[in-house]
């Protein structure tokens, strides 16, 4: 079986209006001696199967801001490959069951190669109609990414309400998370 890991941060806001593109990145480890990927302690593979990995390069959740200043919650992917990584069809949630599209979140789903791409957890279409979910402020929250039969799920904890704050992975797309760092959408994370 092989197992890809996967990094989300985003920036939500739940006002913001879906117009143009938002970032979002996520990054695949491969163990080379294995040929199979493996998550980090983070992530968890709820499923029996995740042999996409050969067609996903390396996108990971790298950070998750669950209180900013000017647009509240967000989720960042990584790319760490050499190749974009078109995330159309995959979906993002804080429940297993209800899970959003990352269509809906955003218009370019494309993570460019060794970049990032920021992903609002709830927009407002251009229609009035809201799409997405809030992430908790108050506690542990857990994040849940589907792509194909795969599902992942990374739990940020509480970053003790201090805004502009997050949970992130340093350096970017490795296995150490450290929390209450200065959030970076869209850049490395330090």
């Amino acid at each position: 079986m092989r197992i890809v890991p996967l990094i989300i941060a985003a920036q939500v806001g739940c006002s913001q209006v879906k117009e143009a593109d938002t970032s979002v990145e996520v990054e695949d480890t491969v163990n080379e001696d294995t040929g199979s990927s493996e998550p980090s302690s983070e992530e968890t593979d709820t499923t029996d199967t995740a042999e996409t990995t050969d067609e996903v390069g390396m996108v990971v959740i790298n950070e998750i801001c669950v209180e900013d200043s000017s647009t509240e919650d967000w989720v960042e992917l990584y790319n760490s490959s050499d190749a974009d990584t078109d995330v159309s069809g995959w979906k993002l949630g804080d429940d297993e069951a209800d899970m959003v599209l990352i269509d809906d979140l955003m218009t370019d789903t494309v993570v460019p190669a060794g970049g990032f791409v920021q992903v609002f957890t709830k927009v407002v279409l251009t229609d009035g109609r809201e799409v997405g979910f809030g992430l908790k402020k108050d506690g542990s929250e857990t994040l849940y990414v589907q792509m194909g039969d795969s599902t992942w799920s990374v739990v940020a904890p509480s970053n003790d309400g201090v805004a502009d704050t997050s949970y992130a992975r340093i350096p970017n797309g490795s296995d150490t998370w450290e929390n209450g760092v200065s959030a970076t959408p869209g850049a490395t994370n330090e």
